[in-house]
């Protein structure tokens, strides 16, 4: 090949690198906030319910709204893919998903305090596997099942321990997953 072709291959494989990293950028606005934010206010809320359980109820009534409102705010302003059409589905999703979970919690009956609380965060973690294969995205998939295996593991081994156990390994991941995507989306 001669030089003038070579040249012109590298700078369509510069314009492709450049194509793809825009895409990626595009696609994942607002994700390394939304994971901090999440990680951050999982963190907090499960450490008071480990430490300062009388303050638990009033922490999750604060920052679980305050995250609902980050993430719609994030997701309305950024993300140039999320559709009003989207954005409905989405929010349809979790709602209908939390709504059943209710209606779980009230025909199942858990009996202490341990298993409600594990069941609603597994419940958070199955729509992350269910978003994993609905936006073929192996990230969502990925946490919630190896987060749940490890919530699960947190509830027969560290019982005494299970919230601080929940603070650490689901907040540290979702905070070091907004990390490293923020980093990612650097490149």
């Amino acid at each position: 090949m001669n030089e003038v072709g070579e040249g012109a291959a590298r700078a369509l494989a510069a314009v492709e690198q450049a194509r793809q990293r825009t895409r990626r950028q595009v696609e994942w606005w607002g994700a390394d906030i939304i994971f901090m934010m999440w990680g951050a206010i999982w963190l907090v809320t499960n450490l008071v319910n480990q430490f300062l359980p009388g303050m638990s109820g009033i922490m999750q009534g604060v920052l679980i709204p305050l995250g609902i409102a980050g993430t719609v705010i994030i997701l309305r302003r950024g993300n140039l893919r999320v559709s009003g059409a989207w954005l409905r589905q989405f929010f349809t999703f979790w709602l209908l998903l939390f709504a059943y979970g209710a209606m779980w919690l009230c025909l199942l009956a858990p009996v202490n305090e341990h298993r409600i609380g594990l069941f609603v965060h597994t419940l958070v973690l199955f729509g992350f596997v269910v978003m994993g294969i609905w936006l073929q995205t192996k990230l969502f998939l990925w946490v919630g099942l190896s987060l749940t295996a490890a919530f699960v593991a947190g509830y027969m081994l560290l019982y005494q321990w299970l919230w601080a156990w929940v603070a650490m390994v689901g907040g540290g991941t979702f905070l070091c997953l907004g990390v490293f995507i923020r980093l990612k989306l650097r490149r």
